[in-house]
């Protein structure tokens, strides 16, 4: 069976082999990833934190838009 993603790296179309012990070839597949709603975030400040000698402000997380699954082709992946 073969599914078709796309290389979010460079675009490429792949072809993804997938084999019946659950394994698979045609491309590097790192995880699933959530893309962020920036639209319709409210930031707000959650803390203050200390780094070295600054204060910095720390922001409540952008809520996730949707979820896909990263893909590389085998040129960009530095995974061999």
């Amino acid at each position: 069976m073969s599914i078709f993603r796309k290389c979010l790296v460079c675009g490429k179309k792949l072809i993804i082999k997938l084999n019946k012990d659950g394994t698979y070839s045609g491309g590097c597949y790192f995880g699933k990833l959530g893309v962020p709603d920036t639209k319709n975030w409210k930031r707000r400040v959650i803390r203050r934190s200390k780094i070295g000698n600054m204060n910095v402000k720390v922001v409540n997380s952008p809520p996730v838009k949707k979820v896909i699954e990263y893909w590389e082709c085998k040129d960009c992946s530095i995974d061999d």
